[in-house]
């Protein structure tokens, strides 16, 4: 009879252990995934607040150049056309007024050569190839047209200003070739900041 108690009372006591270690590694299961996601939700705020202020440096960049360009006749009414894909474009279209005397519309168009001579003052060409670019220019004739581009890393053809966007900042460089084919000017301190870029 004490053998069985004995027994009856080790077997309690082994699962009595048994389900605290399981329950210990519950717990600890638990505190390693809320250190996960606590580390994630961390780590994820700087990459959050760099890419803000990354589309926030676009966004000064590309409203600096359109302030300080000069059309033949000043407009009344600026039309943007943004081309995708590009990361920026939602940070794009929330450019503030250019001027008190000038309404910036602003609206995204796939790229189609004819469309975007047709509609467009400024294009702003995100992900396209310099070679496409080049065919807006060559096509325009005598509109004045003032060119952006993200993807255009030597700036030899296709847009009169070239973005250079790393991680943290946004610069730009100038293609002076197609500046004076674009039927525009640009203020002399653009040129000079373009210089110090490059």
């Amino acid at each position: 009879m004490k053998v069985i108690e004995r027994t009856h009372h080790l077997c309690k006591r082994t699962v009595f252990k048994h389900c605290l270690s399981r329950l210990f590694l519950r717990v600890l299961m638990t505190l390693c995934v809320i250190t996960v996601i606590g580390n994630s939700a961390v780590m994820a705020v700087p990459d959050t607040n760099e890419k803000l202020m990354l589309n926030q440096n676009v966004v000064r960049v590309v409203s600096g150049i359109i302030s300080y360009t000069h059309w033949p006749i000043a407009p009344t009414v600026l039309h943007l056309c943004l081309v995708p894909p590009s990361h920026y474009i939602s940070a794009l279209t929330h450019i503030d007024m250019i001027s008190d005397h000038t309404e910036l519309q602003i609206e995204t168009l796939n790229f189609n050569v004819e469309q975007l001579i047709e509609r467009c003052d400024v294009i702003y060409y995100g992900q396209v190839d310099p070679q496409l670019q080049h065919q807006v220019i060559n096509l325009k004739d005598a509109k004045p047209l003032l060119t952006i581009a993200e993807n255009n890393p030597n700036c030899e053809i296709g847009s009169a200003f070239c973005l250079n966007i790393n991680s943290t900042q946004a610069t730009f460089s100038l293609n002076l070739d197609i500046l004076t084919r674009s039927g525009i000017r640009v203020h002399p301190n653009v040129l000079q900041l373009a210089r110090k870029v490059e």
